[in-house]
């Protein structure tokens, strides 16, 4: 009789509790995080986060990304450094940039608008990503495009006396494997 009982409360539970598990998603290791100013280029690494995203109902969908400004890579030791350093993205004192969004809406089918916070160098400020949301065999790809203004982020200096532009095009490719 007790089997029967907890099988038929665990049958119930079961049937009324929602599958949030199905829209449970971890990064793939084949990510890309760009950066292009009108005179410098590169590739952040080390990306970690948490991405629950549902198709159907994007305003409960939440993503929270992390990378290590560390592993910045512009083609240049000296420019990696630079950027590394106090008039840039002072590692030493932050060693992450990160993003936590606040909502997102649908515009089509595969389009989305994100709206979150993007901390670089301890500041926090409110930013726009559109994005594409694409089905892939192992699970989703996140793409987008946004910029940003170096210097609401305090990143005021030039590099190598030339002037890189305050504009920062920043794209997005991230593969999200369903998490079970």
């Amino acid at each position: 009789m007790k089997i029967t009982f907890l099988t038929v409360l665990f049958t119930i539970v079961s049937i009324f509790t929602p599958n949030n598990y199905n829209y449970n998603y971890e990064i793939e290791g084949d990510y890309t995080i760009l950066f292009e100013t009108p005179h410098l280029n590169g590739m952040m690494g080390d990306l970690t986060g948490e991405v629950y995203f549902d198709p159907d109902d994007p305003d409960n969908s939440k993503i929270s990304l992390k990378a290590n400004v560390s592993m910045i890579k512009t083609g240049s030791t000296f420019a990696d450094d630079k950027l590394l350093g106090l008039d840039w993205l002072h590692a030493a004192a932050f060693p992450y940039v990160s993003f936590n969004s606040l909502e997102m809406k649908r515009k089509n089918e595969k389009e989305f608008n994100m709206k979150g916070q993007l901390t670089i160098k301890g500041i926090t400020k409110i930013v726009d990503v559109p994005i594409v949301v694409k089905k892939k065999e192992y699970g989703k790809e996140l793409s987008g495009f946004f910029t940003i203004n170096r210097m609401h982020y305090n990143m005021k200096a030039d590099m190598f006396g030339v002037n890189v532009g305050e504009d920062v095009k920043i794209g997005l490719f991230i593969p999200l494997r369903k998490k079970y």
